[in-house]
């Protein structure tokens, strides 16, 4: 049983509770996307997608429906990279998020100059967050069924 005079002498609790609480992700998944995100600033360079006029939603779209294909159709580990698809699908995430709060993202999905320009944002933010979500659960399954390496 947890004592509760002992921990509400902690001065940064509260504090803490207020902020995004990282301590929830799971550390195999965000190794593995840190391994993914190594290649890519590699062959492209680190935060390429933040540079000049950044980058168009449906390149990553593209790249996250080929990784999550190739899954379906039962393959693991990404042939060029020897990767987790998953990983590959979560880091391409996290890309358009970033370049999204950047303000480093074009909006060239099919019809998005038909939306509401008042609800682009967030329609956006929907959108990365449900294929991060997805990702994101899979990739912890997978590392909590993946044999230690």
């Amino acid at each position: 049983m947890k004592d509760n005079a002992k921990e509400s002498l902690d001065p940064k609790k509260a504090m803490g509770e207020k902020k995004p609480q990282l301590q929830l992700i799971p550390a195999p998944p965000m190794n593995a996307i840190a391994r993914v995100l190594e290649l890519g600033a590699a062959k492209y360079g680190a935060f390429n997608w933040r540079e000049r006029n950044g980058v168009e939603a449906m390149t990553y779209v593209g790249a996250i429906r080929r990784h999550l294909n190739q899954w379906v159709e039962g393959e693991d580990l990404d042939e060029e990279s020897g990767q987790s698809h998953i990983a590959h699908i979560n880091a391409n995430c996290y890309i358009l998020e970033d370049a999204r709060m950047k303000d480093k993202l074009t909006d060239n999905r099919p019809n998005s100059e038909d939306r509401d320009v008042a609800n682009e944002g967030s329609a956006n933010a929907e959108l990365v967050c449900e294929m991060l979500e997805a990702a994101h659960r899979a990739l912890t399954e997978e590392a909590i069924t993946a044999p230690e390496e």
